[in-house]
């Protein structure tokens, strides 16, 4: 029982979340007391320090309203506080008891708005206005209020955004701005708002918002409306319940500004009730003006602004990414505006970030980037673990092998997803790649629809230039959505020259646009507004006033904000009580002499305070914007106590602003001294700091920051040493001069190093290039001598960066000055090999030649720059011999060199390779033959993979040797694969490119190119991932892939593809798209390749001047393609003969056979329009290509096969051997679609119909010519498709026998005719075959139904569209649309009956008759007059057709044109005739696959889809009698305790509803962890979980979670709760099938399965609810974020080994997992004295915790066993009754 010294406890009276309050009685006295004591024996000091500050403040109150305090009693680790007792008891337990009435209502709401009024005037805000606060007494007519913990003493604060469970108060009462979510500081009026939710809830029985979710009640405060409270009760007058609603309004201007006019409007209230006996209707308010004065927080001018921002955000939460950019000048309120966004994203459930760069930390990388994403994981952390273990999956997934790459900028991440291996190093520029891909993907984990962001970051004219590279990449990357990008910056500090200009120029080149918003000075009009509020009174009353200080400062905001505050305390403004206004003195403010510089002015103000405190501010200055409380006090010499009593009086000026709450801690008796606490406080304003910290000296600077940085380094650990790195070295940096020893220089230059280094690393190579010049200039002058290893290192990152920062010359300098002092000549070819690759990189390639052979002649390498065939074929028979007696086997399993100077030299020949590839390919192959032929005799290398590639090309391509070729560029995959997996990319780049498509079909080097662009991109590598796009999208059009798709993929990396630095490969990937959009049709000519984005003229004169671009072109190649393709031969030969020239610079690659392909098809069409001696140059070069086309055949008949049979049919043309030729031509059409070349087997049915119709045979001509357009229709050549048309029309004319239909004429009389017979008409075939191929794409029922209506409506020309499906026996409307709204609703299922949006009588014809009707003019249509749609729209045109299947009706299309009569013409319903048999065939399709999807789905409840995933069977049918696998799962058996005694409770019925219900809530849990059911076993659940025992782990603790919830709603209903116990186990198991033929069953069998279930039942013997087995525990990949400890060591039946099991505690409520936590230790202590039968001290351990931790049920088991063993023995016990199960 609780005691406390001089009281007798007389019984509790409430209990809380962390006090108890009782009713004590003064030993020796009948006087009672009320005594607050701490809940728990080793309360937080910070709530100990609370309750002193409560009993501080109250007792200072002198106040009837006021619980006064009488003693705080000090009661073991914490602090009892004795209250004065009145008889009372809170207002919550009356309102519990009873509802008050009117008059009982204002008894009590009058003395609190008094005391509120005296709370108030002494400046401290209650904030934690709730009636479990107010004391009432109502006999007695006392209300007191009490519990002043969090209240403040400040004029404002400003509420930080946090998780919702750890605001400061009680979510249900708070105000919208206590919050942390709404862009306004948290005033005494938060007190209105709170004592509003108070009278809420005293007048209608419950608060304005009733919910249980935080998020959800937060969101109520800021965004809903709530019921008045008259509305909820016509009895509360209607004048109470507006003073209610005035108190409840959303924006603290809106509410009552003062208790005292509060109380007045209850007053009258009350007079009015007894007088009259009613209340009625009065205006509020007139006595509401407050004598505090308080400037508002609102925005005055900027309405139209504000629209323009939600605007953009509106646009992002969409799915886009926008940038908006808010300019100004300093103080005009930039910040204040962009936080106004704040609502907006709360109401939308998404994230805000916020950064701000400072002006004194520009040279700290990605700044204020890095502290926006270290605020969201601050957010993040604050979440639920399992929310936080699914953030982790998420940033794990989007971040892959490159974690480390994030975690070593932003450390607090590791947090979230743990210690991430190290990200390989690569060179610069991919580093940088790398990077800026990296933080993209991470910043992409949140930008979602449900959650989209806003990235503020402020001040950006101090931006560094890597944050604005960032930024640029950013927006920059079609990638990026959901995400508004805000950036805020003074524009008279940046000029036209300025970076963010800069930036901003880049964009807009890219056709990013961007929204500016400059924001200007206030007006008279609105500097009127501000003030009118600000006094109370009206605009007129206050003009003069507001011309003096719109004068004095300019309408600057901040500026006219300080200066009013001034005023204020200078009494120029003053409050009158007796006139009860605010009054000033005009004159005196006239005459008052004011700066119009805004850091003068605060300089003023700041040297107005005390001298201490003066100095406190100074040195704040130098740390920065924001400054922890520590840091401040030791740089000064003070005591943490001393520097805040110093920095008070800047608190309460409002210079300073406290970030949190916790400041209050410092303020109060008994407060924490020294490390207990570190607050932090942050300036005003950017203005503020400036003139603090123009008030030091030059030398005084240099002082401060010198301190700072030494005290940072003195109390940075190493792991610290990277989060506060640059922060310390820039202190240390600005007062080096006065830094005195050698020792401390020396660790000042290593730490410019390190730093200079993390800058490069992070690719801000500015910031990083002036911290290694910074320690370069520090090094002593015998550096070289005594600092070796320090100054090699600083001066080799140095140049490199400066290389990098484009400063070659000093690069140069330092190369040299290097490579003179380098020791020994590793070092030295080190330096030439950075410095190769670095040209190679800037894409110097003459230069990167010359620097690698100087490299190479250092190690004794003779190499020239001359390109030899002798040299070539030397080394490639050197090559040969090498290889000789090697298989590709042993070559991959050569151990990797171990002379570190080979490898250099391997490395480094293959740099001067890689160089020469661009400029000299033949010499490129020489070394390429010479590193093969290094690695046979050194042994593999970090170059060997790309020289096996290289072999490969050469042996394959130029000795024909494809099959062997083919193996070495497999081989170069597998020995990066084995060794150099951060390289995979290039060699898989490699294999796809050189060697693939020689063997494979092309599809896989389309696939593989696609993975590497990935996996380039991941490492940085943009050459290379465009590189890898642009051969995908070359094998997408050589192989014919369909060219909307293919297209789709065009334009899906056209942004990445235009920001690659390789003009003339870029030129390559545009002549790709503008060959895909001139088959589309999209280009200006029948042969043109000119777009938007290529310019066909101006490329050619770049042709002919550079010779570079003449060698690497595809231009030759595409337009061949294109001339041939519209027959134009002779230009096509003379394009592919220039593409002959350069063909060998494309040694193997994909277009190399479509280049001999169309080579041959070009010469073959043009031979008879060419002379006797141009066609023997013809055959010849014919018989030359086709020997090659058949050598590549015989290799790769999937690419080259259809190619060969092609050339060859029209050779044997040309012979006139027509039977071999027609033979041919369909071989060639054969093959064609049987690899799935649908382009060219349309272009051999072209090829055999023009044959065809050269011998005059029309009819077959005509049969391939129309296979020819709908293969090209299938393929997407739209324009191809309208030349053969133009050409051929005799080919492809198209007679449609028009049967007869029902028209009804347009006439008055309304009659009906038949029309019909023979009419011919041209139908529109390219639209019918592209609508058909839409509708018939589609499967899914809704997706069609969307589809086709589109379709429909769009090609009958209609305003309106209704499609019917006919449904057992009734017409169901399933898909309608109309043109003025892009939606489509479908899946309706409304009977056409009870519709009134369509014409009935109209579909009940054609549903009948089974034939069209056309209505030209419906109201004129007799047969249809009277039906009421008719006669109520008056729609002009109808069209209603039946949609038939094999004569059966599958539904009515109906469609309407009410804009003009006769829309629908006899060809728009010979165009719907034509589509709807294709409808009927789609929907009949669909229908039978939505039953097959139904029906897989009901399969699925019984087999699980996973069981067939594991059996490899696509569907329950193919599962066969015995199909089994064998494979590693965790097993998850979970149990309901004491069911059987449960049950026999309820009927059957009852049973199988609990049952249900109860395994319905369990089953998400384990779905969601990537787990499935195996079988329920009556009350049991048995699931398996594949992908790791994590999820196992996180399924059952989330089933146990929502146990808890289920058993809270159980126990609301009056019911028992359930108990329920989990065991898993990990290992083997064997997944199959058992049974007979006609009944079988799919399960699992293993150990692993019945261990798993003894585990479980062992959870019932422990007490405990969840157990997993020492397999299990052992596979987790991280134990340590769990509450795991052990239970005991067992044998199990059927098991001769004992297994170790452990308790998964994190489930357990909070107070029983805290206390196992507490005494894990003492627990594991006990069981190892178990274990070693020291049952003594082993019982006195578990007793302990006990003690500590009374609901431990295991520890009380082995009390229990140790007493058992005590008595009996532990041999018998263990027998007889242990732990065997």
């Amino acid at each position: 029982m609780f005691s406390i010294a001089g009281y007798q406890i007389l019984g509790q009276i409430a209990e809380g979340s962390k006090s108890v309050i009782y009713r004590g009685q003064a030993e020796g006295s009948s006087q009672t007391f009320i005594l607050k004591a701490m809940k728990t024996e080793y309360p937080p000091l910070q709530d100990v320090v609370r309750w002193k500050r409560e009993y501080e403040i109250a007792k200072s109150l002198d106040s009837d309203g006021i619980v006064r305090p009488l003693e705080l009693c000090e009661q073991g680790n914490g602090v009892v506080l004795v209250l004065e007792d009145f008889g009372g008891s809170s207002l919550a337990h009356l309102l519990r008891q009873k509802r008050l009435n009117l008059s009982q209502f204002l008894d009590i709401a009058i003395p609190l708005a008094e005391t509120l009024g005296f709370l108030h005037q002494r400046q401290i805000i209650h904030k934690d206005i709730k009636p479990h606060n107010i004391i009432v007494a109502p006999d007695a007519g006392i209300v007191k209020l009490t519990d002043f913990s969090i209240a403040s003493l400040l004029v404002s604060e400003k509420t930080e955004m946090v998780n919702p469970t750890q605001l400061e108060g009680t979510p249900a009462y708070m105000s919208p701005e206590q919050t942390g979510r709404m862009n306004r500081v948290t005033d005494y009026r938060t007190d209105f708002y709170s004592l509003g939710v108070t009278f809420y809830e005293m007048l209608t029985g419950q608060p304005p918002y009733v919910t249980h979710d935080p998020v959800e009640l937060i969101h109520c405060h800021i965004a809903k409306q709530p019921q008045a409270p008259y509305e909820w009760n016509i009895g509360i007058p209607k004048a109470v319940s507006d003073i209610v609603m005035r108190c409840l309004a959303k924006n603290a201007e809106d509410r009552y500004q003062s208790a005292f006019g509060l109380k007045a409007d209850l007053e009258t209230c009350r007079r009015r009730l007894q007088e009259y006996g009613v209340i009625g209707d009065f205006p509020l308010g007139q006595s509401d003006q407050s004598e505090i004065f308080r400037i508002p927080e609102k925005l005055y001018g900027r309405g139209q602004d504000i629209a323009a921002m939600r605007a953009c955000f509106d646009r992002a939460a969409q799915g886009t990414s926008e940038l908006l950019l808010v300019s100004g000048f300093s103080g005009i309120g930039k910040s204040f505006f962009v936080h106004e966004i704040h609502a907006s994203v709360v109401q939308e459930n998404g994230f805000f970030l916020t950064g701000k760069f400072d002006q004194f930390k520009r040279h700290i990388p990605y700044h204020a980037l890095i502290r926006s994403m270290k605020d969201l994981i601050a957010q993040l952390l604050t979440q639920s673990e399992e929310d936080v273990l699914h953030w982790q999956d998420k940033i794990l997934q989007a971040l892959g092998n490159n974690g480390s790459v994030m975690t070593d900028v932003i450390p607090e991440l590791e947090l979230i997803i743990h210690k991430q291996p190290d990200a390989p190093q690569l060179p610069p520029e991919e580093t940088q790649n790398r990077f800026q891909l990296t933080m993209q993907k991470l910043l992409s984990v949140f930008c979602k629809r449900e959650h989209p962001v806003v990235l503020f970051l402020d001040d950006l004219q101090w931006a560094d230039p890597a944050s604005l590279t960032m930024i640029e990449y950013l927006l920059s990357d079609p990638a990026t959505s959901h995400l508004l990008f805000i950036g805020a910056y003074r524009d008279n500090e940046v000029s036209s020259g300025h970076r963010l200009m800069r930036m901003l120029d880049a964009l807009r080149q890219k056709q990013r646009p961007y929204r500016q918003i400059t924001l200007r000075p206030l007006d008279l009009e609105h500097m009127g507004e501000l003030l009118a509020d600000t006094l109370g009174q009206a605009e007129e009353q206050v003009r003069t006033l507001t011309e003096l200080v719109l004068q004095k400062t300019n309408g600057n905001p901040f500026f006219a904000r300080q200066f009013l505050q001034a005023l204020y305390a200078r009494q120029m403004i003053s409050f009158d009580s007796a006139e009860g206004r605010w009054v000033w003195d005009e004159a005196r403010i006239g005459g008052v002499d004011i700066t119009d510089n805004v850091v003068e002015f605060m300089l003023q103000k700041i040297q107005e305070l005390q001298e201490d405190t003066q100095q406190m501010l100074q040195v704040a200055a130098c740390i920065g914007s924001s400054f922890d409380l520590q840091t401040v006090a030791r740089t000064a010499g003070k005591s943490v106590s001393a520097a805040a009593d110093e920095l008070w009086p800047a608190l309460q000026e409002g210079l300073l602003v406290p970030v949190g709450t916790d400041y209050k801690l410092l303020y109060s008796p008994g407060r924490a001294e020294e490390d207990d606490f570190n607050v932090s406080f942050k300036f005003l304003h950017d203005r503020v700091q400036q003139a603090a910290y123009a008030l030091l000296t030059e030398a005084r600077r240099k002082e401060v920051h010198l301190g700072i940085g030494r005290l940072l380094l003195a109390r940075t650990s190493r792991p610290e040493l990277e989060e506060r790195l640059f922060d310390m070295v820039n202190h240390l940096n600005e007062g080096l001069s006065l830094i005195q020893t050698r020792k401390e220089i020396l660790q000042l230059i290593s730490l410019n190093l390190i730093a200079g280094k993390r800058a490069k690393a992070s690719t801000a190579y500015e910031p990083a290039l002036k911290y290694l010049t910074q320690g370069a200039e520090l090094l002593p002058a015998d550096a070289w001598e005594t600092q070796y290893d320090l100054t090699m290192q600083l001066h080799l990152e140095r140049s490199e960066v400066e290389y990098l920062c484009g400063n070659f010359e000093l690069a140069e300098q330092l190369f040299d000055l290097i490579l003179a002092n380098a020791k020994t000549k590793l070092e030295q070819v080190r330096v030439y090999n950075i410095k190769t690759q670095l040209l190679i990189n800037l894409g110097q390639y003459e230069e990167a030649i010359r620097q690698g052979l100087k490299c190479v002649r250092l190690l004794g390498i003779k190499l020239t720059d001359e390109a030899g065939m002798l040299s070539f074929l030397w080394e490639m028979a050197k090559a040969k011999w090498n290889l000789r007696k090697r298989t590709v086997t042993e070559l991959l399993h050569l151990p990797l060199v171990k002379d570190p100077y080979r490898d250099e030299a391997m490395k480094q020949v293959f740099n001067i390779a890689t160089a020469f590839y661009f400029v000299n390919p033949q010499k490129f192959a020489q070394l390429n033959l010479k590193v093969l032929n290094m690695t046979i005799k050194h042994g593999n290398s970090l170059a060997s993979s790309i020289a096996y590639g290289g072999y490969g090309v050469m042996i394959g391509n130029i000795l024909g040797d494809v099959e062997n070729g083919y193996h070495y560029g497999k081989l170069a995959k597998q020995v990066n694969d084995k060794y150099f997996a951060p390289l995979r990319h290039k060699s898989d780049f490699s294999f796809a490119l050189f060697s693939i498509h020689w063997k494979e079909h092309l599809q896989h080097a389309t696939r593989l190119f696609r993975e590497t662009h990935q996996n380039a991109m991941e490492s940085g590598d943009l050459i290379q991932a465009f590189f890898s796009v642009l051969q995908m999208i070359n094998c997408m059009v050589i192989h014919g892939e369909q060219l909307d798709v293919i297209d789709r993929d065009v334009r899906t990396y056209l942004e990445f593809a235009k920001r690659a630095k390789l003009r003339d490969h870029v030129s390559n990937y545009l002549i790709l798209k503008a060959f895909v959009q001139n088959l589309l049709g999209r280009t200006d000519g029948l042969t043109s390749l000119s777009d938007e984005d290529f310019q066909e003229d101006a490329y050619l004169e770049r042709l002919q001047a550079e010779e570079g671009l003449h060698l690497l072109n595809w231009y030759y190649f595409v337009k061949a393609k294109l001339c041939y393709l519209y027959e134009q031969p002779g230009e096509a030969v003379r394009w592919s003969r220039e593409g002959e020239k350069i063909i060998s610079a494309s040694m193997a690659q994909p277009h190399v056979p479509e280049h001999y392909f169309y080579y041959s098809l070009s010469m073959a069409a043009n031979y008879g329009h060419v002379s006797p001696q141009e066609q023997r140059a013809y055959w010849k070069q014919l018989k030359k290509n086709r020997r090659k086309l058949k050598k590549w055949a015989r290799h790769a008949p999937q690419n080259t096969e259809h190619k060969y049979l092609l050339v060859q049919a029209e050779m044997e043309r040309i012979k006139g051997s027509e039977q071999a030729a027609m033979r041919l031509y369909d071989a060639a059409i054969e093959s064609a679609h049987l690899y799935e070349f649908a382009n060219n087997a349309a272009l051999a049915a072209e090829c055999a119909a023009k044959f065809y119709a050269s011998r005059a045979k029309h009819k077959i001509a005509k049969t391939y010519m129309t296979e020819a357009v709908y293969g090209y229709l299938r393929w997407g050549a739209t324009a191809k498709v309208q030349q053969l048309e133009a050409t051929y029309p005799h080919l492809l004319a198209t007679r449609l026998e028009h049967e007869t239909s029902l028209e009804v004429a347009a006439t008055g009389s309304g009659s009906i005719s038949a029309t019909g017979g023979s009419a011919v008409q041209k139908i529109d075939l390219l639209t019918v075959m592209k609508a058909a191929r839409a509708i018939s794409g589609e499967i899914v029922l809704d997706k069609l139904l969307e589809n086709m209506i589109h379709i429909v409506v769009e090609n009958a020309g209609a305003e309106k569209g209704v499609l019917l499906i006919e449904q057992e026996g009734d017409l169901l409307i399933e898909a309608e649309k109309t043109t003025g709204n892009d939606t489509v609703r479908v899946l309706q299922g409304t009977p056409y009956r009870n519709c009134s949006n369509v014409a009935s009588s109209v579909i009940q014809y054609v549903r009948r008759m089974r034939e069209p009707v056309v209505l030209h003019d419906a109201m004129d249509a007799d047969m249809f007059a009277k039906d009421p749609y008719i006669l109520h729209k008056k729609p002009k045109s109808i069209l209603a057709m039946p949609i038939l299947n094999q004569g059966k009706l599958v539904g009515v299309l109906y469609l309407e044109n009410n804009l003009t009569t006769h829309a629908f013409t006899a060809s728009r319903l010979e165009v719907m005739s034509l589509l709807s048999s294709q409808i009927a065939v789609s929907i009949e399709n669909a229908k039978l696959y939505n039953q097959q999807v139904e029906l897989s789905r009901a399969y699925g409840k019984f087999v699980p889809h996973q069981f067939l995933r594991f059996l490899d069977k696509k569907s329950i049918i193919d599962v066969r009698l015995g199909d089994h696998v064998q494979t590693e799962m965790s097993v998850l058996f979970s149990d309901i305790r004491s069911f059987t005694t449960l049950s026999e409770r309820m009927t059957p019925e009852e049973n199988f509803k609990f049952l249900n219900e109860f395994l319905s809530r369990m089953e998400p849990s384990i779905t969601e962890n990537h787990g499935f059911i195996d079988k329920y076993i009556g009350d049991s659940i048995m699931s398996l979980f594949d992908q790791g025992a994590d999820d196992a782990v996180r399924a059952a603790l989330s089933m146990l979670k929502v146990l808890a919830a289920y058993n809270e709603q159980r126990r609301m209903d009056g019911l028992e709760e359930i108990g329920l116990g989990i065991g898993i186990n990990s290992g083997l198991l064997m997944l199959g099938t058992l049974g007979g033929d006609n009944r079988m069953d799919s399960t699992v069998i293993s150990d692993a399965v019945n261990l798993a279930s003894r585990v479980e039942g062992l959870t019932k013997r422990y007490r405990v609810q969840l157990l997993i087995s020492e397999q299990t525990l052992s596979r987790l990949r991280d134990p340590g974020r769990y509450h795991i400890r052990i239970i005991d060591r067992v044998k199990v039946k059927g098991k001769s080994e004992a297994v170790s099991v452990y308790e998964v505690f994190d489930a357990d409520p909070q107070e029983v997992r805290e206390g196992k936590l507490r005494t894990k230790e003492i627990f594991e202590q006990g069981y190892c004295l178990y274990q070693e039968q020291n049952f003594v001290g082993a019982k006195a351990l578990f007793d302990e915790c006990l003690r500590q931790n009374p609901q431990d049920k295991s520890a009380q088991v082995y009390v229990e066993r140790c007493l058992h063993c005590l008595e009996y023995g532990y041999d018998e016990y263990w027998t007889n009754e242990g732990a065997k199960t």
